[in-house]
């Protein structure tokens, strides 16, 4: 007899037996560890979450601090401005008594023209932040 059909033989005779690789066992503690992960990452989702909440609460919290502090900066910025206008117009009203006084004309000062223009823009784009200003109140106050 030939050493296969031998085999063959003997398996035959045997009793059917179960045989485990131990799968069964490696998918359960695989299943076991992705439902750890799966928890873990889970609660790890909901702690983010609850930072997220507590960040945009803070940022609603800030945005009316935040408004204010601009508030108050873009009024010390045009307080700053107006301060401005004034001494120039009290430059003018003193070159203007000067010159008068001594028979001058005003434009042979030297940089006396630039200043007036240079106040004139400013005072114009004073003017328009102003008036951008007002219409930005009316607005929110609506």
């Amino acid at each position: 007899m030939k050493p296969i059909q031998r085999i063959f033989n003997i398996l035959a005779s045997q009793e059917p037996r179960k045989v485990e690789f131990g799968l069964s066992q490696d998918v359960d503690s695989l299943a076991g560890q992705g439902f750890g992960d799966a928890s873990t990452a889970l609660s790890k989702l909901r702690r983010a979450k609850q930072l997220a909440d507590k960040i945009f609460s803070l940022k609603d919290d800030l945005a009316p601090l935040l408004k204010e502090a601009q508030s108050i900066r873009a009024e010390a910025a045009m307080n700053e401005i107006e301060g401005f206008l004034s001494d120039v117009e009290k430059i003018k009203s003193k070159v203007s008594a000067a010159t008068k006084e001594l028979g001058v004309d005003s434009s042979q000062i030297k940089y006396y023209d630039q200043l007036i223009k240079n106040a004139m823009a400013i005072e114009n784009g004073y003017k328009e932040v102003k008036g951008i200003d007002k219409d930005l109140n009316k607005e929110i106050n609506r």
